[in-house]
């Protein structure tokens, strides 16, 4: 759940970046919520709600929707680029959010390819600026094991070993 509300939370952020740069809001998916028999909603409303029982669904579903809020957005900034009633200056502001979006994706990428040469196969890993945000598939992580993470996703993120979290995810904390 902690995963879903980062990502969104970081969706959110990038969502009203853009709208008050160019007047429009970037597309995030609808998130899927739990309803009971009688109509009412379980949990709190507006709150994303997974509905599979695997956890390697949850480290899957959380890449998909990465991927996806990435080519919405992709496919309007270059909407931006490709206005030409658009100034210069916004439609080079555009090229640079796509830059940095491309740049965060090739980061992630590289470190979670290391990540699962070296045992950890189901991490998903949500980068800022200047956060890391790790999500790894494991009941419990030693501190060995948290070291190898940070020191990996530093190395190959740039991010400082103080900005990054890691969260173990697994069924039975369901």
């Amino acid at each position: 759940m902690k995963l879903k509300k980062c990502i969104l939370a970081k969706v959110l952020a990038a969502t009203m970046l853009c709208e008050s740069l160019f007047g429009f809001a970037l597309t995030m998916p609808t998130p899927v919520y739990a309803a009971e028999e009688d109509g009412s909603v379980d949990g709190t409303p507006g709150e994303a709600v997974l509905t599979s029982g695997e956890t390697s669904a949850v480290v899957a579903e959380a890449k998909v929707t990465r991927e996806q809020v990435r080519a919405k957005n992709k496919e309007s900034l270059l909407e931006i680029i490709d206005n030409e009633s658009l100034s210069d200056e916004q439609k080079q502001n555009a090229v640079n959010q796509m830059v940095a979006m491309t740049d965060l994706a090739e980061k992630e990428a590289a470190a979670e390819t290391l990540l699962a040469s070296k045992g950890f196969n189901e991490v998903v890993i949500s980068l800022t600026a200047d956060t890391a945000d790790v999500v790894v598939n494991a009941a419990d992580l030693s501190d060995a094991n948290r070291a190898q993470i940070e020191d990996i996703v530093a190395r190959k993120t740039g991010v400082a070993a103080q900005n990054i979290v890691i969260t173990p995810v697994n069924s039975e904390g369901k």
